[in-house]
Formats: structure tokens, C-alpha cells, sequence
């Protein structure tokens, strides 16, 4: 039987800054880190609990700027 991965919490804030402030989704993200989408979508969640990031209807500056500078 196969056991669990750990991750980090360094690992893991990382991760969950793609998806709120880079603007992926999180099934391209946990893809690009290599971790279940799931999981990811959790800590997202979590860091927005801890207050580490906004709340979802709360805007982020650099996700602003980013969509800004794509169009």
C-alpha cells in the first residue's frame, strides 16, 4: 500500500499562489507542481481562512495587474 506524500508548508503556499494570484486554475496548477487538484483547492482555502490570502470576492493587486497587462 502505497503511503501518503507529505508536502510542505512552503510547498504548499507556493502551489496555492499560482491559483490566487497568477491567475490558474487549479486543475493547471496542482498539473504544474505535480500534487491532486483537490488538495490544492483545500490549501487555497485554508490560507484564505488564516487570512494569508484575500477571501475570494476580496480583489488581489497583482492579479489585477497580470489581467491588465494580458489585454
Amino acid at each position: 500500500m502505497a503511503s501518503r506524500k507529505r508536502y510542505s508548508r512552503e510547498f504548499k503556499l507556493e502551489a496555492a499562489r499560482l491559483v490566487v494570484e497568477r491567475g490558474y486554475s487549479a486543475k493547471k496548477a496542482a498539473e504544474r507542481v505535480g500534487c491532486n487538484a483537490w488538495s490544492l483547492r483545500d490549501w487555497v482555502n485554508k490560507f484564505r481562512c488564516e487570512g494569508v490570502f484575500p477571501t475570494v470576492n476580496e480583489p488581489v493587486p497583482e492579479a489585477d495587474e497580470l489581467k491588465r497587462l494580458r489585454k
